[in-house]
């Protein structure tokens, strides 16, 4: 005996990531907490299409109402650097519920804290981030002629480190003084 052909529900929900259909576009209350020493500029996703919401301070919080489907990402202000929820790069709003003091038998939605985290990172990765973070307050003419001339490095490193810098590169000229300085207080070797 044949089984008859699959016929879909009258409302289509989208599947979830956890396995359980969920009515599109729940509200989701959310406290974004940035638990990094950098600042971090927060986008969600509409459409298929990325929307600036606000930037966010080392360790200072946000509060936000969002909607299930509508997924976040979290970037660093000066190199970009995706950052992380739950060690993944986009986090995915769930609402959260709580049971009412008033009324035990009923749930009623609450806010959620999401700890936005440095990323997982791999040895290379991880000295990358540290140049940069090193060369980001210097003008950026001068970091790129560090990178260029006074780094012992692969060309490939060299490119990497400029990618990642992320910076307009300034007209005004560096005059030797100025770059003196700049070794002196750096301790960078001087090419012979």
């Amino acid at each position: 005996m044949a089984l008859p052909p699959f016929e879909p529900p009258e409302e289509e929900f989208p599947f979830h990531r956890n396995g359980f259909y969920e009515p599109p576009f729940q509200p989701c209350y959310v406290l974004f907490f940035n638990t990094t020493n950098r600042h971090i500029k927060l986008f969600w996703f509409d459409n298929k299409e990325t929307k600036y919401h606000t930037s966010l301070a080392p360790g200072h919080h946000l509060k936000t109402n969002t909607f299930t489907h509508h997924p976040w990402i979290f970037c660093d202000r000066d190199s970009n650097e995706l950052m992380s929820v739950h060690n993944l790069p986009r986090y995915w709003p769930i609402p959260y519920k709580i049971r009412n003091p008033n009324n035990p038998a009923r749930m009623m939605p609450c806010r959620k804290e999401i700890r936005i985290q440095y990323p997982l990172r791999t040895l290379r990765e991880s000295c990358l981030c540290r140049i940069v973070n090193t060369l980001n307050p210097l003008h950026p003419i001068a970091a790129v002629k560090i990178i260029d001339e006074r780094m012992s490095l692969p060309h490939i490193l060299k490119k990497e480190l400029k990618r990642r810098l992320r910076r307009p590169l300034g007209t005004e000229p560096i005059n030797e003084e100025w770059e003196d300085s700049i070794v002196v207080k750096y301790n960078i070797p001087r090419n012979q």
